[in-house]
């Protein structure tokens, strides 16, 4: 199966899994994108994200978190798998 145009988009940069499941996508071929909350985020600094996206909302702002989110997934055309 060609996971090539596939995209995907980690939502929150800061946890240690997003270093394991950006390399994992990577790996397959899949186009990855991280959404960060600072420079300093696991997913910002790695090497794996071919898009690295700062936030600037705050963890506790969960309605800006989910505008965020929706307009990335309506401009960048993200695949939602549940």
């Amino acid at each position: 199966m060609h996971y090539n145009k596939i995209k995907v988009l980690l939502t929150d940069g800061l946890s240690r899994q997003v270093l394991p499941m950006a390399k994992a996508f990577k790996e397959l071929g899949c186009m990855v994108t991280t959404l960060n909350s600072s420079k300093l985020d696991i997913g910002y600094t790695s090497k794996y994200p071919d898009r690295k996206i700062i936030d600037k909302t705050s963890k506790e702002d969960y309605e800006g978190k989910l505008n965020i989110i929706s307009k990335l997934i309506i401009y960048v055309e993200f695949q939602i798998v549940v």
